[in-house]
């Protein structure tokens, strides 16, 4: 989650959408003929500000469009009532949608679609489609909040659930705001995860799609941690084959020029050292050596991950018996293992008898709640959303460790970790902390990261929680190599500064996924979050 402190310029969008396009297009083309004349900081400043200004006129005819779109569907059911509801009115959105589409060079298909889109966000997420109008978020923020709530059908608990999604989707990229929203709207459903993973899972299976030029597309559906398990694993064993196919072109290169050189030594037995003028081109030091030896180097290719991750998914599925890879105590590719993080609230893992009966008196289940108070949040695999209890459940029962994260419920702040296996004390509270690199808008998991001193160590900063963070490979260089500069505040928040001044707030991911949001959580309540 980040913030900046950056206000868009100009009127608001809702009121002249239009004209802010008009006038964008401007000050585009005047940014254009002075970007080459003015200071480039000045010039990015300016391009920065034209930017936000026509990003929210673009939000804001998005909301319009929407406007629009509902009033087709009005329109088309008033005409299905003026023909006396025949058909249930089915010709008459069909029409009204195939009028709307043609107009602007749009199926009539495509037309129905976005047509029943505009009239959820209208009518079903007024404030959410508020929000666009006003250029507070973008279009896909709000497809994601309405995709994420789809199965809360209650309008109070959807309502609560608007609110609070609105509020993080102001301060969060698209990629981060899903997994987020999916754990939050999982609070608010009817039908709990457990008993929708239920049935999902009864439908399971792997087909085949022939595609063109020979090829074909393998899709197996799986339960989420077994199938982020499996890519896991297969991204372990394709950069170790990698890293091998590396040093066998450079032991291959190697080779080739030791033996290209040997045969030089024995067909000119007397060759010059390199001093005689009068030497031939192939005398001396052998300068054809290195070029012949590289063609011959590229007759061995190291493949892309891709096609090594394909083909290890081949071999292992055609050739590999699981039961002899799992009794031969293999040290390679066969002992690499699946690595998935699971955060899981405490309620997750106590017994169904000792938890306290729903307000209903219908039973002991972790998923009662009222229409007043959300359901106690669901165990999650980081950066993909919920998952259900009984695998939660497992996972934890088999994990080799595991931490106990306490959080303040107000701030969702990480107090401390303990673990059940002695480890870095350090490295555990900025997994629980960070859990993907810290860079606004970056979900890179923490495998993919390193920890970076905020103020760097040669410079006097210390090594602690409040001067380390998880930054991925990418921003820890962008960082160190830019002008951009971060400072952290003790709670673990970074504040990041362009050169154009503008900052750009990073609150821990951890105070948004346990941030206190409804009062589910009080009293007693205990707020250990098992990882």
């Amino acid at each position: 989650m980040f913030t900046t402190t950056s206000t868009p310029p100009g009127a608001a969008p809702h009121t002249g959408a239009a004209a802010g396009a008009a006038a964008g297009a401007a000050g585009a083309a005047a940014l254009v003929d002075a970007v080459t004349t003015i200071d480039p900081y000045d010039a990015l400043s300016a391009t920065t500000d034209l930017l936000v200004s026509l990003r929210s006129s673009i939000h804001a005819l998005h909301a319009l469009e929407a406007t629009v779109l509902a009033a087709g569907h009005q329109i088309a059911n008033r005409i299905a009532d003026a023909d006396g509801g025949q058909d249930h009115g089915e010709f008459a959105h069909r029409a009204v949608a195939a009028e709307l589409g043609l107009a602007v060079h749009e199926s009539d298909r495509a037309m129905t679609i976005k047509i029943n889109h505009a009239v959820t966000l209208v009518t079903d997420y007024p404030n959410t489609h508020d929000a666009l109008l006003t250029g507070r978020i973008s279009h896909p923020h709000a497809r994601t909040i309405i995709d994420c709530g789809t199965n809360i059908t209650n309008p109070t608990q959807r309502s609560s659930y608007e609110t609070i999604a609105l509020d993080i989707a102001e301060r969060e990229t698209i990629g981060r705001l899903r997994p987020l929203l999916r754990e939050l709207a999982e609070q608010y459903t009817e039908k709990p995860i457990d008993e929708r993973h239920r049935d999902a899972n009864e439908l399971r299976c792997v087909y085949v799609q022939e595609l063109d030029d020979g090829m074909s597309q393998l899709t197996a559906i799986l339960s989420t941690p077994i199938a982020v398990g499996i890519k896991d694993r297969l991204n372990q064993m394709a950069k170790r084959v990698k890293l091998t196919e590396y040093a066998n072109r450079r032991d291959t290169q190697q080779h080739a020029a030791q033996q290209h050189a040997a045969q030089q030594s024995n067909a000119h037995p007397h060759t010059n050292t390199g001093t005689d003028p009068d030497a031939g081109a192939g005398a001396g030091t052998g300068t054809g050596t290195d070029a012949e030896a590289e063609a011959e180097a590229e007759l061995l290719p190291v493949r892309g991950l891709d096609h090594i991750r394909a083909d290890l998914f081949t071999d292992m599925l055609l050739c590999a018996d699981p039961s002899e890879i799992a009794a031969s105590g293999e040290t390679g590719l066969g002992a690499i293992r699946a690595r998935v993080q699971v955060i899981t609230p405490r309620s997750r893992l106590t017994p169904r008898s000792r938890l306290t009966p729903n307000h209903s008196g219908t039973g002991n289940t972790p998923d009662a709640h009222t229409t007043q108070d959300p359901r106690p949040a669901p165990a999650s695999l980081a950066g993909h959303g919920p998952i259900d209890t009984d695998t939660a459940r497992f996972l934890a029962s088999t994990a080799p460790t595991w931490d106990d994260v306490t959080i303040d419920p107000d701030t969702g702040r990480v107090i401390k970790v303990d673990t059940y296996r002695p480890s870095a004390e350090l490295r555990r509270f900025l997994r629980a902390r960070d859990q993907h690199c810290r860079y606004p808008g970056c979900r890179t998991p923490l495998d993919l990261c390193d920890i970076d001193h905020t103020i760097d160590a040669a410079l006097g900063g210390e090594t602690s929680n409040t001067n380390t963070a998880h930054l991925c490979r990418r921003h820890h260089t962008f960082k160190h190599g830019s002008r951009w500069t971060v400072t952290q505040d003790p709670d673990g928040t970074l504040n990041w500064a362009s050169p154009t001044g503008r900052d750009y707030r990073e609150p821990p991911p951890s105070t948004v996924r346990f941030q206190h949001y409804g009062t589910q959580e009080t009293g007693n309540a205990d707020h250990s979050h098992p990882f």
